[in-house]
């Protein structure tokens, strides 16, 4: 997640260039439906409306367009991602259809998918032209939302009081959003292992004894590795837990134990 909001704060420090004609809304979460979307960042001009998504990979990255693949490959092992061109476009039709039922439809909706880092090696399976057209570093990211804004100057109709509008509903209905770190990287609730991993060896297993925590690994001992562990808790399942899933997650037996973790 830190390196996701990291290229998402380069992609502001970049979008900072852009010409005061252009609106750059960040971090922007909507409903439709009773569903949420949610949008790293919004361009919007009397045009045009430019949606962004940040990606943060390191190592090469392989783009399958006919298979609707994303494989991330860092030299040490593959990993798969969900297709991240699929992933916006729904965003846009997602704003396409926010934007209809409040009356607020009339100006076109691109994107852009952008790189946070330039060491990210790019390879494109099948229709190259394609993946050209919508992906960019973060760097390159104002001038190809300029240059697509004048190629549209000579053949629509300006509408700045529609652009404002826009702006102004998404800002007053904007909500919080919530990052469901499982459901991002296709992770199923029974693959997560519980327990404390060790600060020194990164092995899974530490167990209490004599107030501390032990690994039967390397023998390490540490007062507050359960800190971690409970941070990890609270990203992949909500902000409360129960004395109950304490003892489940962090392997322990002693309520009280719990309980004393929890309250400090």
């Amino acid at each position: 997640m830190q390196k996701g909001y990291n290229g998402e704060r380069k992609l502001d420090y970049h979008v900072r260039s852009l010409p005061d004609n252009f609106t750059v809304l960040n971090d922007i979460t909507l409903r439709l439906f009773d569903k949420k979307f949610q949008m790293d960042t919004v361009i919007l001009s009397a045009l045009a409306i430019y949606i962004i998504e940040v990606k943060s990979y390191e190592g090469t990255v392989t783009f399958d367009t006919s298979l609707k693949q994303c494989l991330q490959h860092t030299g040490e092992k593959l990993l798969g991602y969900k297709y991240p061109i699929t992933q916006v476009e729904m965003n846009v039709y997602h704003l396409m259809r926010w934007l209809q039922n409040r009356g607020l439809a009339g100006i076109p909706i691109y994107y852009f998918i952008a790189f946070a880092e330039q060491s990210t090696i790019i390879h494109v399976k099948g229709e190259e032209e394609s993946i050209k057209k919508v992906m960019a570093y973060v760097e390159e990211i104002p001038l190809r939302v300029m240059k697509m804004d004048a190629s549209h100057s000579k053949q629509k109709t300006v509408n700045q009081q529609l652009k404002n509008r826009i702006v102004n509903a998404i800002l007053s209905e904007c909500e919080d959003f919530t990052y469901d770190v499982l459901e991002e990287f296709n992770i199923n609730k029974q693959q997560i292992q519980p327990g404390i991993h060790c600060p020194q060896c990164r092995k899974l297993g530490m167990k209490r004894a004599y107030g501390r925590w032990q690994c039967p690994s390397c023998n390490t001992n540490s007062k507050d590795a359960h800190n971690r562990a409970l941070q990890d808790y609270f990203l992949l399942f909500g902000d409360t837990i129960t004395n109950k899933q304490c003892r489940e997650f962090l392997g322990v037996n002693s309520r009280y134990l719990a309980t004393r973790i929890l309250q400090n």
